[in-house]
């Protein structure tokens, strides 16, 4: 199974968010179908989602567009979802270091991006 990644496009919204569309199908029984589609929202609204074609019910072959979707406000409606900076900063507040690097890290980076920046 392929898929083909979508360049980014200019919006007038800021999001952030990767689509996957995957190959078209050549052949089978449904003509002029869309492509299923993976979707996951970084920002805003963090949410997964497939947008797939199904079967229709029932005794006609007929393939419509449908999508499950995992939106996290939704789904998780009754949890407070704190943003990315406050996860962040909570983490910092605690003493948990895994979310940051470390500065012999940091200065490692450096060396190997950018050798001659001082």
């Amino acid at each position: 199974m392929g898929c083909v990644c979508v360049r980014p496009l200019a919006l007038n919204e800021a999001k952030v968010e990767v689509r996957i569309q995957f190959k078209d199908v050549s052949q089978g029984i449904f003509k002029d179908i869309s492509r299923n589609e993976l979707v996951l929202r970084i920002q805003p609204s963090e949410a997964v989602y497939l947008k797939m074609n199904a079967k229709a019910p029932g005794l006609y072959t007929r393939a419509l567009p449908t999508e499950m979707d995992l939106t996290y406000k939704r789904r998780f409606s009754d949890n407070k979802i704190p943003e990315a900076y406050e996860a962040l900063i909570l983490d910092a507040l605690k003493g948990d270091h895994s979310n940051f690097v470390r500065h012999d890290e940091l200065d490692v980076a450096w060396k190997v991006r950018a050798p001659n920046v001082k």
